[in-house]
């Protein structure tokens, strides 16, 4: 356990768990870089005509498209920053963290489920606002137990919300065609959303 705690990688390690504690609180959660960046004039013709009918206007539709994409962007920023703060440490190794240094990193953990599952939710009223919702609820079979349990979730976690990410990318954006806006009123669409919050609760309880 000793030799764990005093490995130099782990040391540098809880050095970045501090330095990110500091900057959440300083500015909130940092954008990952591998998060692409997108423009603001986003709408294209899948999505165009109903929202102008729905908002009254071209740049309001444009300004809700930009809206829900952006956010969707910001959802899978914190997907990222679980991802990685799972495959920093094998589950062993999280399992020979000091209490203090577990304390910490299951609150980042913790913090970046709960910030995506806020925002997915915001995601979903917005969409139900504009295209009409779906009776779609979550439903996973994802239990945490242990720390490999966690490593698990984080994992179903990507796959299912980069799922939604595409669809809502690829109806609200100027590369969709002209038909990918059903899928934004799919039940397996929605069920995706759902799913991925009710993991993302999952998440956000483990200890």
């Amino acid at each position: 356990m000793e030799s764990v705690r005093s490995h130099p990688a782990l040391r540098i390690e809880l050095d970045t768990v501090n330095e990110a504690l500091a900057k959440k609180k300083n500015r909130g959660a940092v954008r990952p870089s591998g998060v692409e960046t997108l423009e603001t004039e986003t709408l294209g013709s899948a999505a165009e005509s109903e929202l102008i009918q729905r908002f009254g206007s071209e740049a309001e539709a444009r300004r809700f498209a930009s809206k829900v994409v952006g956010r969707s962007g910001q959802a899978m920023s914190h997907v990222y920053a679980l991802r990685r703060l799972s495959k920093q440490f094998s589950p062993a190794e999280i399992r020979a963290f000091s209490p203090e240094a577990r304390s910490k990193w299951i609150a980042l953990v913790r913090s970046h489920a709960a910030a995506f599952k806020a925002a997915s939710q915001t995601i979903s009223a917005d969409l139900a606002n504009a295209f009409g919702g779906s009776a779609a609820t979550g439903s996973t079979n994802v239990a945490i137990n242990s720390d490999n349990d966690l490593s698990v979730a984080i994992e179903s976690l990507f796959a299912v919300a980069s799922t939604s990410d595409r669809v809502i990318r690829s109806g609200l954006t100027i590369s969709a065609g002209g038909t990918k806006v059903t899928a934004l009123r799919s039940p397996q669409f929605w069920r995706s959303l759902k799913d991925a919050e009710a993991i993302a609760t999952r998440i956000a309880a483990a200890k």
